[in-house]
């Protein structure tokens, strides 16, 4: 496929197996995707010539399935469990992976309006991404690395800590933003055997933090192992 003036005055010094277009917007126009399905295609130009439009078309994905999200039985929902626990208590809603692909900014705006305490997300970007579409609640990264702390404490965004060395590296994240009593979530290894501080740990870690005034414990929180099989309640109580 040729686009230009230049070249589609000479079309016909090419095989049969090809087609000229005086524009990008008269390809554009006469475009067909379906020619192109399992295809590798080179798309070279100059910057006048803003192919940048070809290659998002031939990127655009195409769909007969819709997801639709009502937002009111959202809500709905989340009443319904919020008449099951004492009143004005604390909820934390997880709205990683795009709200497990509802949509995060809306579902996020919902609870927000909603009064659930906390936002909870997998990654520190997903938290960046909230905050800069005007979510202003406190938001729990779940998957907390060294490497985000220091935006995670530029955004507001609050750490899960799981170990004495995660301890010690936001410690240093949050002197260096010189900030004070730094809201963080400390995570218990109850049965899972996945993260988390165990039993022996306890005694240890409360006294690195009681009386450092960097950083605060918002929640101690633990990953129930078998929460969603009712032949391990036993289990799960003791976890609790």
């Amino acid at each position: 496929i040729g686009v230009g003036e230049k070249i589609a005055k000479h079309s016909q010094l090419f095989d049969l197996n090809s087609s000229f277009y005086y524009s990008t917007d008269e390809l554009l126009e006469n475009f067909s995707r379906e020619r192109w399905a399992d295809s590798v295609i080179l798309v070279k130009g100059s910057r006048d010539s803003r192919f940048e439009r070809i290659a998002r078309l031939l990127e655009r994905r195409t769909h007969t399935t819709i997801l639709e999200v009502d937002l009111a039985a959202m809500k709905k929902n989340l009443n319904y469990f919020r008449r099951a626990l004492p009143q004005h208590h604390a909820l934390v809603a997880m709205v990683k992976a795009g709200s497990y692909g509802t949509g995060d900014i809306d579902v996020a705006r919902m609870l927000q309006h909603e009064g659930v305490r906390y936002l909870a997300v997998a990654f520190a970007d997903e938290g960046i991404t909230l905050r800069s579409k005007g979510i202003t609640m406190p938001i729990v990264v779940l998957n907390a690395d060294q490497d985000s702390f220091d935006v995670m404490i530029a955004h507001d965004l609050e750490p899960e800590i799981y170990s004495f060395h995660s301890l010690d590296a936001f410690r240093r994240a949050a002197v260096r933003a010189h900030r004070q009593a730094y809201p963080i979530h400390i995570k218990l290894d109850t049965g899972m055997h996945r993260l988390g501080f165990t039993e022996d740990d306890v005694d240890l870690l409360g006294r690195a933090i009681h009386l450092d005034p960097t950083l605060r414990i918002a929640s101690i929180f633990s990953h129930l192992s078998s929460a969603d099989m009712p032949s391990e309640d036993d289990f799960t109580r003791e976890q609790i």
